[in-house]
């Protein structure tokens, strides 16, 4: 939006800068010649595209400027959404601490036990003092 009221803008003054040519060819040739051209009143048409380009640089600004306030509007929203992660993922975090000491905690015991039940099924006469069914 804010390019097409530039474009807006840039052709208002280039229509503007067209007419001061075009007024200035008439003064000059009605100067010279006894041939006089009816001009029409200049401050109505110049007046008219002072305000119009004074209308698309107002705009422009207001456009530049919601742009910048949805922009600020979006990262506000993208770091509140960034904030409720973190606690999340800090929640699971204490969570995964949690389950981290358990398996500390458990699986040495486990190791030592299996480790010992090896050594003790390694032998047969073992296995038979502890299981004497076949």
């Amino acid at each position: 939006m804010v390019e097409h009221i530039a474009d807006f803008e840039e052709r208002c003054r280039f229509l503007r800068c067209a007419y001061h040519t075009y007024t200035d060819a008439i003064k000059e040739n009605n100067e010279n010649l006894d041939k006089k051209w009816t001009l029409d009143d200049a401050n109505s048409v110049d007046d008219s595209l002072l305000h119009l380009i004074s209308g698309a640089d107002t705009c422009r600004r207001w456009a530049l400027n919601y742009n910048a306030r949805t922009h600020h509007y979006e990262m506000m929203l993208f770091h509140l959404a960034e904030q409720a992660d973190g606690q999340v993922n800090e929640r699971n975090m204490q969570t995964n601490l949690g389950l981290s000491v358990m398996a500390m905690v458990f699986l040495p015991g486990t190791f030592v036990a299996v480790s010992y039940v090896i050594a003790l099924l390694a032998t047969r006469k073992s296995y038979r003092a502890l299981f004497p069914f076949p």
